[in-house]
Protein backbone atom coordinates (compact mmCIF):
# COMPACT_ATOMS: atom_id res chain seq x y z
CA UNK A 1 0.00 0.00 0.00
CA UNK A 2 1.60 3.62 -0.75
CA UNK A 3 1.56 6.05 1.90
CA UNK A 4 -1.87 8.62 1.54
CA UNK A 5 1.21 11.14 0.95
CA UNK A 6 1.84 9.49 -2.84
CA UNK A 7 -1.13 7.98 -3.79
CA UNK A 8 -2.98 9.09 -6.27
CA UNK A 9 -6.96 10.85 -5.74
CA UNK A 10 -8.26 7.28 -6.48
CA UNK A 11 -5.50 5.76 -4.50
CA UNK A 12 -6.73 7.33 -1.53
CA UNK A 13 -9.88 5.71 -2.10
CA UNK A 14 -8.46 2.52 -2.41
CA UNK A 15 -6.53 3.10 0.92
CA UNK A 16 -9.34 4.05 2.80
CA UNK A 17 -11.34 0.89 1.30
CA UNK A 18 -8.53 -1.01 2.96
CA UNK A 19 -8.59 0.88 6.34
CA UNK A 20 -12.66 0.40 6.75
CA UNK A 21 -12.06 -2.87 6.11
CA UNK A 22 -9.17 -3.79 8.39
CA UNK A 23 -10.65 -1.21 11.20
CA UNK A 24 -13.74 -3.96 10.72
CA UNK A 25 -12.00 -7.25 11.16
CA UNK A 26 -10.42 -5.46 14.02
CA UNK A 27 -13.22 -4.79 15.62
CA UNK A 28 -14.59 -8.40 14.45
CA UNK A 29 -11.72 -9.86 16.62
CA UNK A 30 -11.68 -7.95 19.39
CA UNK A 31 -15.87 -8.84 19.67
CA UNK A 32 -14.71 -12.41 19.57
CA UNK A 33 -12.68 -11.70 22.39
CA UNK A 34 -14.69 -9.97 24.65
CA UNK A 35 -12.54 -6.64 24.46
CA UNK A 36 -15.27 -4.03 24.38
CA UNK A 37 -12.95 -1.11 24.57
CA UNK A 38 -10.85 -2.08 21.22
CA UNK A 39 -14.05 -3.33 19.69
CA UNK A 40 -15.71 0.20 20.07
CA UNK A 41 -12.49 2.15 19.20
CA UNK A 42 -11.66 -0.32 15.42
CA UNK A 43 -15.61 0.68 14.93
CA UNK A 44 -15.43 4.11 15.35
CA UNK A 45 -12.38 4.33 13.37
CA UNK A 46 -14.33 2.73 10.48
CA UNK A 47 -17.22 4.68 10.90
CA UNK A 48 -14.91 8.26 10.86
CA UNK A 49 -13.13 6.79 7.50
CA UNK A 50 -16.61 6.16 6.12
CA UNK A 51 -17.67 9.67 7.31
CA UNK A 52 -14.36 11.09 4.96
CA UNK A 53 -15.23 9.14 2.14
CA UNK A 54 -19.02 10.84 2.43
CA UNK A 55 -17.58 13.99 2.88
CA UNK A 56 -15.28 13.98 -0.52
CA UNK A 57 -18.40 13.11 -2.57
CA UNK A 58 -18.37 15.99 -5.43
CA UNK A 59 -22.17 15.47 -6.55
CA UNK A 60 -21.51 18.85 -8.71
CA UNK A 61 -19.21 16.79 -10.83
CA UNK A 62 -20.58 13.51 -10.72
CA UNK A 63 -24.34 13.55 -9.43
CA UNK A 64 -25.19 10.42 -10.44
CA UNK A 65 -22.41 8.42 -9.29
CA UNK A 66 -22.00 10.57 -5.77
CA UNK A 67 -25.68 10.17 -5.23
CA UNK A 68 -25.19 6.19 -5.46
CA UNK A 69 -21.81 6.31 -3.15
CA UNK A 70 -23.82 8.20 -0.68
CA UNK A 71 -26.70 5.92 -0.56
CA UNK A 72 -23.98 3.25 -0.22
CA UNK A 73 -21.88 4.86 2.80
CA UNK A 74 -25.53 5.99 4.54
CA UNK A 75 -26.58 2.04 4.25
CA UNK A 76 -22.93 0.87 5.53
CA UNK A 77 -23.15 3.63 8.04
CA UNK A 78 -26.49 1.57 9.30
CA UNK A 79 -25.29 -1.70 8.92
CA UNK A 80 -21.70 -1.05 10.83
CA UNK A 81 -23.88 0.42 13.79
CA UNK A 82 -26.18 -2.64 13.93
CA UNK A 83 -23.76 -5.29 13.57
CA UNK A 84 -21.23 -3.45 16.69
CA UNK A 85 -24.52 -4.39 18.25
CA UNK A 86 -23.94 -8.27 18.06
CA UNK A 87 -21.64 -9.40 20.36
CA UNK A 88 -20.25 -12.17 18.08
CA UNK A 89 -17.91 -10.40 15.43
CA UNK A 90 -19.17 -12.41 12.14
CA UNK A 91 -21.54 -9.65 11.50
CA UNK A 92 -18.46 -7.42 11.23
CA UNK A 93 -16.64 -9.28 9.11
CA UNK A 94 -19.79 -9.47 6.85
CA UNK A 95 -19.93 -5.80 6.50
CA UNK A 96 -16.16 -5.50 5.52
CA UNK A 97 -16.86 -7.60 2.48
CA UNK A 98 -19.64 -5.22 1.31
CA UNK A 99 -16.76 -2.90 0.60
CA UNK A 100 -14.27 -5.59 -1.36
CA UNK A 101 -16.11 -4.80 -4.92
CA UNK A 102 -15.91 -1.25 -4.49
CA UNK A 103 -12.43 -1.12 -3.11
CA UNK A 104 -11.27 -3.53 -6.48
CA UNK A 105 -13.28 -1.73 -8.90
CA UNK A 106 -11.33 1.57 -7.76
CA UNK A 107 -7.86 -0.20 -7.90
CA UNK A 108 -9.15 -1.23 -11.59
CA UNK A 109 -9.88 2.41 -12.20
CA UNK A 110 -6.54 3.61 -10.74
CA UNK A 111 -4.41 1.40 -12.67
CA UNK A 112 -6.12 1.91 -15.69
CA UNK A 113 -6.52 6.08 -15.36
CA UNK A 114 -3.74 6.93 -12.91
CA UNK A 115 -4.24 10.52 -13.38
CA UNK A 116 -8.37 10.55 -12.97
CA UNK A 117 -9.58 12.41 -10.33
CA UNK A 118 -11.53 11.16 -7.29
CA UNK A 119 -15.19 11.14 -7.30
Amino acid sequence: MQDAEFATPVGVIVQAYEQITSALHRSAHAADTRQIEEKTQEVNRALLILGHLQAMLDHRAGPQVAEKLDTFYETMRYQIVAASANPSGDALRQVSEYFVPLRDAWRVVEREHPTLPAA
